[in-house]
């Protein structure tokens, strides 16, 4: 989250442009991390049916 929000006042505080670098590597490890838990989700979906 440090990125997106240095981004933010880089931008809207200091008037300069964001750290594409840093933004692509949140990007990244946010896909990163989506897809896995996605995967976990559709595995154990059935798993949370049955726990109600």
């Amino acid at each position: 989250m440090t990125a997106p929000i240095v981004s933010y006042q880089r931008a809207l505080l200091d008037g300069l442009a964001p750290q594409w670098d840093a933004l692509a590597y949140s990007a990244a490890v946010a896909v990163f991390v989506f897809v896995i838990g996605f995967a976990y989700f559709d595995r154990a979906k059935d798993d949370f049916e049955s726990a109600l």
